[in-house]
């Protein structure tokens, strides 16, 4: 039987939480275990909000309007690339229901959280994998991958272009990948001026985009300016900065 979720609330991401607080269970003392919904490493605590802000610049329109736009007889594969707590996922799902869209969420972590573990049991999350996202091989052509400070940020240089060529082989024609990164990753800054490394860069950002080309993809990189990011993301950690470049490819 399809999981129906209860209609969707416009509060703040993670509207689930207050659910998922009482279902975590009581402890010695008899009440109930009290999760913090103010968790100071945004990075594992970030919902659909803080993917929006950041991928919507490269889609040009909302995650969920985009992925309305790409037309399946089945259920939409959608993969988490470093889900964090899930907050995405299971916003996604119920965004996506909403508007009549069934889809197939997997979630990609390398620990099993409490709201994670809460969101795979109720089915919220169809799948979580809990292992290095360089091991994992998709059993099925994926329409959306999204990472988001994920593991092409911090993969070793030496493997992060198959790593990143293993992801774009599995999208099925026209899905999508979304990667949020710090744009070191593709050039670090060195002894140069500001100007010098903002022409470098983009010398490297159209090599990049041709070589995808000739593969087969569309690919498109977006800098995103650190004040937006600080406007539009209310959490984030300090250690681990902002992500501040957009990669966005399709599959043709």
């Amino acid at each position: 039987m399809m999981f129906m979720p209860k209609p969707w609330s416009k509060k703040q991401p993670g509207f689930y939480q207050r659910i998922v607080t009482e279902k975590i269970g009581k402890k010695k003392h008899g009440r109930t275990a009290k999760i913090a919904t103010e968790d100071q490493t945004w990075i594992r605590t970030r919902g659909y909000a803080q993917y929006n802000a950041l991928f919507s610049r490269a889609l040009g329109l909302n995650i969920v309007d985009y992925l309305a736009t790409i037309k399946r007889n089945r259920p939409l594969r959608i993969l988490d690339d470093g889900a964090g707590k899930g907050h995405f996922l299971d916003d996604l799902k119920h965004l996506l229901l909403n508007r009549g869209i069934n889809c197939e969420t997997t979630a990609i972590s390398l620990y099993m959280s409490n709201w994670l573990k809460i969101y795979t049991e109720d089915a919220r999350i169809d799948k979580t994998i809990i292992d290095p996202a360089e091991y994992y091989a998709p059993e099925k052509s994926l329409d959306a991958i999204f990472s988001f400070f994920g593991s092409i940020e911090y993969s070793h240089d030496l493997i992060r272009k198959n790593h990143l060529l293993k992801y774009l082989y599995s999208l099925d024609h026209n899905g999508i990948l979304l990667v949020g990164f710090l744009r070191s990753k593709i050039l670090p800054g060195g002894k140069q001026t500001k100007e010098q490394y903002a022409k470098n860069l983009m010398v490297v950002e159209d090599q990049i985009i041709e070589r995808l080309e000739k593969m087969g993809f569309i690919a498109s990189f977006h800098n995103i300016e650190i004040p937006f990011l600080i406007r539009a993301i209310d959490r984030f950690s300090q250690k681990g900065g902002y992500p501040d470049t957009v990669l966005f490819v399709r599959r043709i």
